[in-house]
């Protein structure tokens, strides 16, 4: 008999990343036999980094054609359940010709997927699951299990396993407990706050609490605005730019707390179950770490028209740039005291 084999495709982000881990390890727990592939379309290196505690895992490369095909190929030599997620918008065309060739070969080989409220999915898939927008996605990604034959669990809570450095406390000359971690990235406007925003919440936060270290991370495509972001603010924190996710992850769970926006590292918090003041934003609440027992998560709905599926026309303008209003209007004074109340 042909061995079974659950592939799942990831579009190159951290959050992806871990909810399709999380989803993967509780088949496993059920299917300790099968082999199970994470195929990455983007970012390779990271996301393999990022999952290297899986020894069970094998993180395929699909950033090509020529890639892709030999995935293709290894999977129908099995008998293969692939799993397509949504993408709130098009599915990538490597992908979506990927499914379509397993569909053709029998009925073994099953891409399941989803169909969006709004038209998203194909009709090659063996089974469409309607994707709730308003339930996170490792819930959405788990009600696919009954279909796999795993018995059903309590999803509400992803669980991944990273490599926890103390070394990493050495490292930065920090003390368990007596610093809090910042995250805010340049890289995309419309979910960060302009720069003079985290200026003047970097000098309110040190203000309230004087005794608590303030560890700013990024990556270094974020190196130039958060120091610019930082000599602005006065503050002397200590800065942390290209290091692995691990160590990331590290910093965060030895910390008295995180606050960032919804980004990868804030659901590397989340996973973490880190306390956690997230500046979040509704463009797609399915992507809120609303899975994180510890978070306070902050919006502003007075003026928001975000449609729930990354589009609407939730947007300000300030000074030249385009932020969501559901985020940018979040008061400084509101983020402040859930920020004292970390440490």
């Amino acid at each position: 008999m042909k061995q079974e084999l659950f592939v799942i495709c990831n579009y190159g982000t951290i959050g992806d990343a871990m909810m399709s881990v999380a989803f993967l390890a509780r088949i496993r727990a059920a299917k300790p036999e099968a082999a199970y592939i994470l195929a990455v379309t983007k970012r390779h290196a990271l996301i393999a980094d990022l999952v290297k505690k899986y020894g069970w895992l094998f993180v395929a490369d699909a950033r090509s054609i020529g890639a892709l095909s030999r995935l293709t190929l290894q999977c129908l030599r099995a008998r293969t359940t692939c799993i397509i997620r949504p993408t709130f918008g098009a599915t990538p065309f490597r992908v979506a010709l990927f499914a379509k060739l397993l569909s053709l070969r029998n009925l073994r080989n099953s891409p399941l997927g989803f169909v969006e409220p709004y038209g998203w999915g194909q009709r090659m898939y063996a089974l469409r699951l309607v994707f709730d927008e308003r339930t996170p996605m490792f819930q959405n990604l788990c009600a696919l299990l009954p279909a796999i034959g795993v018995p059903g669990a309590d999803d509400s809570v992803p669980r991944f396993t990273f490599d926890l450095q103390a070394s990493a406390l050495e490292k930065y000359a920090l003390t368990r407990g007596a610093y809090l971690v910042l995250h805010f990235p340049a890289a995309n406007p419309a979910r960060t706050l302009p720069k003079e925003r985290w200026a003047g919440l970097l000098r309110m936060a040190h203000g309230a609490l004087p005794e608590t270290r303030i560890v700013l991370t990024g990556a270094e495509a974020d190196e130039a605005f958060v120091r610019a972001a930082t000599e602005q603010s006065g503050v002397a924190a200590t800065l942390v730019f290209g290091e692995s996710l691990h160590t990331v992850a590290s910093l965060i769970h030895f910390s008295k707390g995180y606050i960032g926006p919804d980004t990868g590292i804030t659901h590397i918090a989340g996973v973490l179950q880190a306390r956690s003041v997230v500046i979040g934003n509704n463009s797609n609440p399915s992507w809120l770490p609303r899975y994180n027992q510890n978070a306070v998560i902050l919006t502003n709905n007075a003026h928001c028209a975000c449609d729930g599926r990354k589009g609407g026309s939730c947007f300000a303008e300030y000074q030249g740039g385009k932020y969501y209003r559901c985020m940018l209007d979040i008061p400084d004074e509101q983020i402040l005291a859930e920020v004292v109340n970390l440490g």
